[in-house]
């Protein structure tokens, strides 16, 4: 992948699948909070 994107491009890519996986966790989160909460 390295070679495909470049060392420029792997850090965007690495940067965005870790946004992506904390947007994720945080809905995750709001969704058990809600259900604990009874809604």
């Amino acid at each position: 992948m390295a070679r495909l994107f470049g060392e420029e491009g792997t850090s965007v890519v690495t940067k965005l699948s870790a946004f992506l996986l904390l947007c994720i966790g945080v809905q995750i989160m709001i969704t058990g909070w809600s259900r604990l909460r009874g809604r």
